[in-house]
């Protein structure tokens, strides 16, 4: 299970070209990758991850697996994305990643 849930977290970081915590808005992006799909879909540092298809997300955790069950080459994935504003403003959006893989 462990080697299968650091697996899951490479493909994550490799296919998506992003890093990501939990926090308390729920998946904050750490990390966005320059040349990597989620740089591309113009995701950027402190957006959060409230959805990947039709399933919602609490925890970094439920975003690898999640993905994992998701990924396949040439495949699009819906995200949800909610960026914080100044203040308590905030803007949600969806954005198409389509995944690349050439393992």
């Amino acid at each position: 299970p462990e080697i299968e849930m650091e697996f899951a977290r490479m493909t994550v970081d490799t296919v998506f070209g992003m890093q990501v915590n939990d926090s308390e808005q729920g998946v904050q992006v750490t990390t966005v990758e320059d040349g990597g799909v989620a740089k591309q879909a113009g995701l950027r540092v402190g957006d959060v991850v409230r959805y990947v298809g039709h399933i919602q997300l609490q925890t970094s955790e439920q975003l690898h697996v999640t993905s994992r069950r998701l990924l396949r080459a040439g495949q699009n994935v819906r995200l949800m994305i909610r960026r914080m504003g100044g203040g308590s403003a905030c803007q949600d959006f969806e954005r198409m990643l389509r995944l690349d893989l050439e393992q």
